[in-house]
């Protein structure tokens, strides 16, 4: 793929967990050359963390925004699972960045989650 100076691009970290720490280290190299970066990230937390496993589903998200389509988490996003408070990464990389991160789950299918990611 390739970026055009100015334009904008999403890094999506697709693995769940610790994914997204990769994500941000590429976006701090590229938002030198590039417009704006999004950060986004599968909500999915390790079992040592998570003691449901699957990804998680946005009913479970608590503190989230949907903005153009898509669930925002900040640094005080987090999900209750099995009555468990859990700050998944993409919420702990938004506040170690103090920055806004999409989450897309696939939970909801395929085009939910193209939906979901899609640039607008």
């Amino acid at each position: 793929m390739t970026f055009l100076p100015g334009s904008n691009a999403l890094i999506l970290a697709t693995g769940g967990g610790g994914d997204i720490a990769s994500a941000a280290v590429l976006k701090h190299i590229l938002k030198k050359f590039y417009g704006k970066i999004i950060l986004g990230s599968i909500p999915w937390e390790r079992l040592k963390h998570d003691p449901k496993p699957g990804p998680i589903k946005y009913e479970e998200m608590r503190d989230v925004r949907v903005c153009n389509g898509y669930v925002v988490v900040d640094g005080g996003s987090y999900a209750v699972r099995e009555d468990r408070k859990i700050f998944f990464q993409a919420s702990k990389i938004a506040r170690l960045l103090n920055e806004d991160v999409i989450v897309v789950s696939p939970i909801y299918g395929f085009k939910s989650f193209v939906d979901g990611i899609e640039m607008r």
